[in-house]
């Protein structure tokens, strides 16, 4: 067999994908706060941000949280800080999330997380391997100026409709004046997370209660597993549950983390428009785990079920799972945003 070459992780191939998220993305100035926070596994890198974070004059501080993300693991709840790791977050002008990507994502949906962003932080979830990094500005801005349309469509219109030729058809109204988000590598706002240097999603929350169809989930489904492609779940959604779970093995590992959660862990709490033509999907990755990012990969969008509360809805929950669906056709009204995978605005 042959043998896989591990990342290369020195200071010289990793400064200038940090510069890239830190000028282009970011705009990290003199005088800011940065809290990195890291494990382990992703000591180099986040050790490379916090000295380009210093080169710009701010002032950095690294946060080894490989306890906090061993507990995630553990539970697969979300992952709310302790007090004074939340205290270190409302301190800070930026937090650079450099750590395992899920445990990463889920704590930017946690009520601390968000309650310092509403102050003014502004969390940065960076991906994983930045030594292979080939984006460049100028992708960066064509899929943040896309993924900012779709989001303007969802905060003026009235219904999302979802389908796949899998068998996805599902349908639900959006609540006037809710909160969408983009979630992308530019944002502009400081409580709208940046994921830096590929990812884009425009995210809204379902109206509660009036999504209805089927969903077949054959992607990335978080605590289950990178590609379900050969072992599909299906959603059977009624009054904006999902009152059926069904399918092979994935199901059965889904379905026993719903009943472990609560009684809201069946609430359709998101749905994720994903616009970037740069993110890889789980089964693109050469080498590795997956990484989460490949929730944002390119012609797919994801349902969530759980938790909405710190995404603007009215539900919570001890989970937040992301259920993601490959080559997707999706309409915000009567405007197509992509087409069987491919993008038509």
């Amino acid at each position: 067999t042959m043998s896989v070459q591990p990342a290369l992780l020195t200071p010289i191939l990793l400064t200038r994908s940090a510069a890239l998220i830190i000028d282009h993305c970011i705009g990290v100035q003199a005088g800011d706060r940065c809290l990195v926070v890291c494990d382990k596994a992703r000591w180099p890198e986040g050790e490379v941000i916090a000295g380009v974070v210093l080169a710009r004059g701010a002032t950095p501080l690294l946060l080894d949280v490989s306890n906090e993300v061993a507990r995630y693991y553990v539970t697969h709840q979300r992952p709310e800080p302790p007090d004074h790791m939340a205290a270190a977050f409302a301190a800070s002008t930026f937090v650079f999330a450099v750590a395992d990507a899920e445990y990463c994502h889920l704590l930017g949906h946690t009520e601390k997380n968000q309650a310092a962003q509403a102050a003014g932080m502004q969390y940065v979830v960076v991906e994983e391997d930045m030594s292979s990094w080939t984006t460049t500005p100028e992708d960066i801005d064509v899929f943040v100026e896309r993924n900012f349309k779709v989001t303007e469509l969802l905060r003026q219109g009235k219904w999302v409709h979802v389908t796949t030729q899998k068998g996805t058809d599902a349908r639900f109204k959006l609540k006037p004046g809710r909160k969408v988000w983009n979630f992308a590598a530019k944002t502009s706002e400081r409580r709208e997370a940046l994921i830096v240097p590929n990812y884009a999603e425009s995210a809204c929350v379902p109206w509660e209660g009036t999504m209805e169809g089927r969903a077949i989930i054959d992607g990335y489904v978080i605590g289950v597993g990178p590609d379900h492609r050969d072992d599909p779940v299906e959603f059977i959604i009624e009054k904006g549950r999902a009152v059926e779970v069904n399918g092979g093995d994935g199901a059965a590992k889904l379905r026993a983390i719903m009943e472990a959660a609560d009684e809201n862990a069946n609430n359709m709490a998101e749905c994720g428009i994903c616009t970037s033509h740069r993110e890889k999907r789980a089964y693109e990755y050469e080498h590795g785990v997956p990484g989460h990012f490949s929730y944002g990969a390119w012609g797919t969008t994801h349902f969530a079920v759980g938790h909405s509360h710190t995404i603007g809805g009215d539900v919570h929950s001890k989970i937040h799972l992301d259920c993601q669906m490959y080559d997707v056709t999706v309409y915000v009204d009567d405007v197509c945003v992509m087409e069987n995978g491919d993008y038509r605005i």
